[in-house]
């Protein structure tokens, strides 16, 4: 068995690009290309946040935020050009064009909001700002700044595929209105070939009987299957393999997540010579860990898979735990922001 990924399929599942055909039936979101010098502040090492722009009024939330004023110092001012007539000054800093920006979002959409770049949210940092919830430009820095995924989708989104562009290519940043979705209604589609063949429980770490046991796993595999066809998920979708995510929620409606990248599975390999070194990284990662890749190729009608009893629990989260340290904590730059949130921890 060998595993295919294109450019294609990786660019399909950008936010930007399946948002506005799927934006009625997902959640309310803003999105941006970031700017380069936003992009650089995030590869930058060390998690440092940034100065407060000039004018921009703290949220009570903002990490930066603390109750004692600051004195004003010499070295505050950084290395100033005294020969400059002010000119630049007129023009709006990055940093204040992107902070102003989030700030605008999160108050459209309604105080509070879920953040992520065009594939990957920083969910390995959410130990640094006690959730994903953000009120506040600080605490979406404060998230960037920490995560190990979100520099995946910086530096390496296209490292599994056959992939011969830039190694510098667009990546936005997506605002998203806040939502309290319970995990035991999150689940994961799976489609080839344009038809849907399996729905997975999303959160594979945690047995709950009513999806196994009860009716309303069947349910909820009913409005799934139901509201893929009547959406026509699998023909307005670009890609002909991919899955994606959805939430049903108390009144029974489905919801859209997120789309992502499902290889195409071969029986020959390709040739080319780096097709066999990207297909090998990929079959050592399963498709679901309720799902390995040969069950998912057998598959020909919708499958319903749920963990179904406290020893089918899977601890897929530990896979997160490598993420978590940051190396400020190991050089000893501890930054005010950084200890701040230690303390609550």
């Amino acid at each position: 068995m060998y595993l295919l990924v294109t450019s294609d399929q990786i660019e399909h599942c950008r936010i930007d690009q399946w948002y506005p055909e799927f934006a009625s039936c997902s959640m309310n979101t803003r999105y941006m290309n970031i700017p380069s010098e936003f992009r650089s502040f995030l590869l930058s090492d060390n998690i440092v946040l940034p100065d407060i722009p000039h004018g921009l009024k703290l949220k009570p939330t903002d990490p930066r935020r603390i109750s004692s004023a600051h004195e004003d110092s010499y070295e505050a001012f950084g290395d100033v050009n005294w020969d400059s007539d002010g000119s630049e000054a007129e023009k709006p800093m990055v940093q204040e064009v992107v902070e102003n920006w989030l700030n605008t979002c999160i108050e459209e959409l309604g105080g509070e909001v879920f953040v992520k770049l065009s594939w990957t949210s920083p969910r390995d940092a959410s130990f640094m700002n006690s959730g994903l919830k953000c009120r506040s430009s600080g605490e979406v820095l404060l998230l960037l700044k920490s995560s190990d995924l979100v520099q995946h989708d910086l530096q390496h989104a296209f490292r599994n595929c056959m992939y011969n562009g830039s190694e510098i290519y667009d990546v936005c940043l997506a605002t998203r209105k806040w939502a309290n979705l319970d995990p035991a209604m999150e689940f994961r589609c799976f489609v080839i070939n344009n038809k849907l063949v399996a729905v997975a429980q999303r959160d594979a770490g945690v047995y709950y009987d009513y999806l196994s046991e009860g009716k309303v796993g069947k349910e909820c595999f009913e409005l799934i299957q139901a509201f893929t066809l009547q959406k026509r998920i699998t023909e307005r979708f670009p890609s002909k393999n991919f899955v994606y995510d959805v939430f049903v929620d108390r009144n029974r409606r489905v919801w859209i997540v997120d789309f992502g990248v499902l290889p195409e599975i071969l029986q020959e390999p390709l040739d080319d010579g780096s097709f066999l070194k990207c297909s090998e990284r990929l079959v050592c990662i399963p498709p679901h860990e309720l799902i390995s890749w040969e069950v998912l190729s057998s598959l020909q009608q919708p499958i319903f898979f749920t963990v179904n009893s406290r020893g089918e629990e899977k601890t897929h989260d530990a896979a997160l735990v490598s993420h978590r340290f940051p190396i400020e904590l190991s050089t000893g730059e501890l930054t005010p922001d950084i200890f701040r949130n230690l303390e609550k921890l």
